[in-house]
């Protein structure tokens, strides 16, 4: 039955008239399209480099100007490196070529104004030893010689001796690290046009870094995602969360004992609610201390509001909804207030630091004081 139902269906393909192209396109050799594969990986390579570096060297920027803000801080030397074994042997041929990884743990990245570019350190050093410590060979060996290089330094700021070879010859670097905001920043390979904090890190996605045209709108991006993590939003949110979270959960027990399974429902609800409560307040704290790390770090602070004019394209529902975040219009507002603040400390020659809520009882007590 099923050999005659099958003979059925390709005598009714018989009928039907098939069509194809009618031009006589190009043949395409085999050989050829692997070698343009490859030079198309070169090319993802090299140019994800690029927006690696851009993010690095203005979030860089941000961090050391601002490490006395930020809740962490570490010492830095702003360079990255890498192995060939960390790449998928599909793509390592590629990503040898693109970022000139050599025998070993080779430097990808330098940033612009960091201790490793100022000791002359170049992308394409193969770093033979730190502190007279033979830098590791094999496997994950990137990763070990990050973990003993941050042992070494520690909390300081004492110089580092690198050795490496460039070039066949071997070269000996001073690297004196600077304290920075203790945090990581990343391009995220994500469609979405955004930008997030975790607590730990900051990442950029890449439909944002064409948003953001210009560095200076990238900075004011960059700034806010940053002073996220210097404010301990994301700690802060976790906090409120477990704090409603408690009135659920004795829901959830009350109705076990009366033999309804919630499932954890109201302690869930209660969470939930409690890290979005004043998630919209977080996010107006991050653009207004967002603009104070942006005039530290010497970026221009006049008409960065603009920005959120642009935002608000893509957006038009954020002009008028509030919701985790600010409405865009008020974004705009308190960015430019931001800004004419920064400007009067500047003229009366104040510290450039974010303005403190007072506390109204400790305020009393100051006047009475007097």
């Amino acid at each position: 039955m099923r050999m005659q139902t099958a003979a059925v269906a390709m005598a009714a393909l018989g009928l039907i008239a098939w069509v194809e192209p009618k031009t006589a396109t190009p043949l395409v050799a085999k050989d050829a399209a692997a070698e343009e594969a490859k030079r198309q990986m070169v090319y993802v390579h090299k140019t994800r480099a690029k927006e690696a570096q851009r993010v690095q060297d203005i979030a860089f920027r941000i961090m050391v100007a601002n490490q006395d803000l930020c809740a962490d801080r570490a010492p830095r030397l702003g360079m990255d490196w890498d192995v060939a074994d960390s790449f998928d042997a599909k793509v390592r041929p590629a990503a040898v070529e693109a970022y000139k990884i050599g025998d070993g743990v080779t430097v990808t990245q330098v940033i612009a104004g960091s201790p490793a570019a100022a000791a002359g350190l170049q992308p394409g050093d193969v770093v033979v030893s730190v502190n007279g410590e033979a830098a590791p060979t094999g496997k994950r060996a990137d990763r070990k010689l990050s973990k003993r290089v941050d042992e070494i330094k520690g909390a300081s700021t004492a110089p580092l001796t690198f050795v490496v070879r460039r070039a066949g010859q071997e070269q000996t670097l001073a690297v004196t690290p600077v304290m920075a905001c203790a945090y990581g920043v990343a391009v995220a390979d994500q469609p979405e046009l955004n930008a997030y904090a975790d607590g730990k890190n900051i990442h950029i996605t890449r439909p944002m870094l064409r948003f953001a045209a210009s560095d200076e709108e990238l900075a004011l991006v960059i700034a806010h995602e940053i002073a996220h993590n210097g404010q301990h939003h994301i700690q802060a949110k976790q906090k409120n969360a477990a704090v409603l979270g408690v009135p659920g959960l004795l829901i959830d027990i009350a109705a076990a004992a009366g033999g309804v399974n919630t499932n954890g429902a109201f302690a869930k609800a209660g969470m939930q609610y409690g890290a979005s409560r004043s998630s919209a307040a977080f996010e107006a704290e991050a653009d207004y201390v967002g603009m104070y790390y942006l005039a530290r770090a010497g970026y221009p602070t006049d008409g960065v509001e603009d920005f959120w004019r642009k935002m608000a394209v893509e957006e038009p529902n954020a002009i008028f909804i509030k919701s985790t975040h600010p409405a865009t219009p008020d974004r705009f507002l308190a960015i430019a207030s931001a800004d004419d603040e920064i400007g009067a400390k500047r003229a009366k020659g104040e510290p450039l630091t974010p303005n403190q809520k007072v506390n109204e009882a400790r305020a009393a007590e100051a006047g009475g004081a007097k």
